[in-house]
This record gives C-alpha cells, structure tokens and sequence, in this order.
C-alpha cells in the first residue's frame, strides 16, 4: 500500500504539462522493481515500436524528445516483469484501471461517440453513479476525447486484473457507455502522455492531465464495486436473455 498524494483530503489539482507527465506515470508505476514501457508511432511511415524505460525520469525525457519531433508518445499503463516485450503475458499487475473514450461531432452523428469532451464527462459521471462506482482519479484530454483512469492505492495481479476489466468491459457495453472496448479490457494497453501532443489533427492537439485526484482508492473498494455491479447488473441480464430462448 502507498501513501495518498501531500493534499488536503478531496482536493484536486489541474496541471500544466510537464507536472501532468509526471503525476500520471509516478500514480500509475508504483512498483520500485519493475519494467515499463512506452509507444511510439511515426505517422509517416505508420511504423510502431515499443521503448522500455527506466522509470519516470527517463519516460519523460524520452516522451517529450518523441513529441518535439512530431511523432506520436503513449505509456504503458501497466508494469512488467521484464523489459523484453509489451505482451500481456509479460505483465506483472497494474495500478488502476483505465477508459479510453472517443469524440467528436461527426461520429457523434451516427451515435458511435459523444460529440465534446463535456458530453464525455457526463456520461462518465452517469455510468459510474448507475453502476456503483468510484470516480475516476485522473482524467487526460487527448485532443480527440478522453483517457480517464481509476487509480489505486494497491497493485493488482495481472490474472485478478484481466477477469475484473473483462467484468467492466461488459459493464460498459450493458449501460450503453461509448468507449473504445479494446483498451478497457487489455493490460497491455498503451495511452496518450500528458504534455505530448495529438498528430492525428491539422494542427496537432495538446494532451493535458486534466484531473488528477488527491486520494488513490482502495483497492478492494474497486474490485468489490465492479463484481458487485456485474452480478447485479450482467448476470441478471444474461439469466434474462436465456429464459426468453427457452
């Protein structure tokens, strides 16, 4: 378990973008032994690699030189056994759980995305308030929606992980809440960077740490949360769904 950030109880803080490279990463790697990761992705050539780091200290000096050369910077939102590879079965545990939420007004359209980040907030507030949630503690604006985080104040294994954002996944798509499906429910994820900048708009978009909460939530508080949603909630719909059949 780890301390709570040094700040009055409930208050949070918006960042200017070199603190919201390091609060996100020092709140989402915990573990003093463990390997990370970054992404990068050169839209030129449309080649991805991966970059393993040593810490926070050497991420962001390696984030912010990707950026300043107009290439694409993404994190690893898990920790790793071994700087080898960014495969899931190379995964340790993670720190939280994560959300990655598109916008804009012309998908919006066909009710594939919310239109603003605004909308995208409300609707995230709304899930999380139905289903029995904590909020989130960190949200990040991409420049093209939202990346919005559930930080806690213990690791968790990467098997309990997976079966509980497996869990969340489908909590998502049973109220109807407009995420990008791939992200929430693999640990191997990569994420945009605070402080870095969005290269897939004319002219490139900021990404900012928008939110960052004062208090971590407790591990067990998240885990009990969404179990107890998805038996409320998926089970019931699945005993449902296969009465109608019979």
């Amino acid at each position: 378990m780890r301390n709570q950030h040094q700040q009055h109880a409930g208050e949070s803080h918006f960042s200017d973008e070199l603190h919201g490279v390091n609060q996100l990463l020092e709140d989402l790697w915990g573990s003093p032994n463990r390997s990370h990761q970054l992404g990068t992705l050169d839209r030129q050539t449309g080649k991805f690699r991966n970059i393993p780091v040593n810490g926070v200290a050497d991420a962001v000096r390696h984030t912010l030189a990707l950026s300043d050369a107009g290439k694409e910077a993404y994190f690893a939102c898990a920790e790793y056994l071994t700087p080898n590879t960014r495969e899931a079965a190379n995964v340790s545990g993670a720190w939280g759980f994560w959300m990655d939420i598109d916008c804009g007004e012309e998908k919006a359209a066909a009710g594939k995305v919310y239109a603003t980040v605004l909308d995208a907030e409300i609707a995230v507030r709304g899930f999380c308030e139905y289903v029995g949630l904590p909020k989130p503690t960190h949200i990040v604006y991409t420049g093209g929606g939202l990346h919005v985080y559930w930080v806690l104040d213990r690791v968790v294994d990467r098997a309990i992980w997976q079966a509980c954002a497996a869990k969340l996944k489908r909590l998502t798509k049973a109220h109807g809440l407009l995420v990008d499906d791939s992200r929430t429910a693999d640990i191997a994820s990569v994420l945009r960077m605070p402080g870095t900048r969005n290269y897939k708009y004319e002219p490139p978009r900021p990404v900012l740490l928008r939110h960052a909460s004062a208090e971590f939530i407790a591990q067990s508080a998240m885990l009990d949360a969404i179990d107890g949603a998805h038996n409320r909630l998926c089970s019931a719909a699945a005993t449902t769904d296969r009465k109608s059949v019979v």
